[in-house]
């Protein structure tokens, strides 16, 4: 059966700005494009973290300023554009982080969360037997195109956070996060002209709540692929 590409439909489009919502990129107080990230961790452990990621990134420390619901940390690149951080606890382990960077650099920012997820131990997804996130695997009658194609917007049906993306000629990978930063990938491996073996993994530890979510996001890719009569 041959898959129909091409058009969004209008529940398609819905879905679709739904998901772009969902970056939480946005102006909430410390300047145009800041962007947004929740950590199911304390907010002393975030805000290690947080200065860590300063100096790790090659950023210079201005100010810093923390109390025990948060604080604010002002640091500046080598080109002397401004970098803002804030953390604000909102629960017992949960926090919420705010960078900006510039006029309001969201790439930049993202690479800032970023570097802060890894302090806290939450890198990106991996699958393995001693160490790694829950993960599941399906085998796809879809060229690498198509796959890489279903793989976005499972991701955005599962109003998820790309971080990152790579496409080679016989592989891709989409990295993302959920709403409370635990890392996800998607990556996906050309076993033919029109064969694909695609790989979830939710996390970078095993728990009954990742393996749910690599299940449900396996399922969002498999509505794409299955309505088309690619699944294996």
């Amino acid at each position: 059966m041959k898959a129909i590409r091409g058009v969004l439909s209008p529940i398609g489009l819905l879905f679709l700005v739904a998901g772009l919502a969902g970056c939480r990129t946005q102006d909430l107080g410390i300047g145009l494009n800041t962007v947004h990230r929740e950590f199911t961790r304390p907010q002393e452990e975030v805000w290690e973290a947080s200065v860590n990621s300063v100096t790790s990134m090659g950023l210079t420390l201005e100010t810093q300023a923390h109390d025990s619901l948060g604080g604010e940390i002002q640091a500046r690149r080598a080109d002397e554009s401004p970098v803002s951080i804030r953390v604000k606890s909102i629960g017992p382990a949960r926090t919420r982080v705010s960078v900006r960077v510039g006029k309001g650099d969201v790439e930049l920012a993202g690479q800032v969360q970023e570097s802060i997820a890894e302090g806290l131990g939450l890198g990106v997804a991996r699958a393995g037997f001693f160490k790694g996130g829950n993960a599941l695997e399906g085998v796809y009658d879809a060229d690498l195109t198509t796959c890489v194609r279903s793989a976005r917007r499972g991701v955005i049906w599962s109003r998820l956070t790309i971080t990152d993306e790579e496409t080679h000629p016989t592989w891709a990978m989409i990295d993302a996060r959920q709403e409370d930063s635990t890392p996800v990938r998607i990556r996906m491996e050309s076993r033919g002209e029109a064969v694909t073996h695609v790989t979830f993994t939710v996390g970078n530890a095993e728990t009954p709540d990742h393996a749910a979510s690599a299940a449900g996001l396996k399922g969002e890719f498999e509505k794409v692929v299955v309505l088309a009569g690619m699944k294996r």
